[in-house]
């Protein structure tokens, strides 16, 4: 499987996470809240007034070749 630096909104981040972690076998590299000037918040057409977090994964030997936005 290869996966080309892909960003996927997704509604419940620890479904998402399940899917792509522990069947998939992918790596989570890190968590963390966007900033305030998130492309996300243009890209997803996400109220500013929403917080939105994402998560950064890798598999095998593709570094940081997925994102989680949720």
């Amino acid at each position: 499987m290869r996966f080309q630096r892909t960003n996927y909104l997704v509604s419940d981040s620890n479904r998402a996470l399940l899917f792509y972690r522990d069947i998939l076998g992918m790596t989570l590299d890190f968590m963390k809240q966007s900033e305030d000037d998130s492309y996300s918040y243009e890209v997803f057409d996400i109220n500013k007034s929403t917080p939105i977090e994402f998560a950064i994964l890798s598999y095998k030997d593709q570094p940081r070749v997925m994102a989680l936005t949720f």
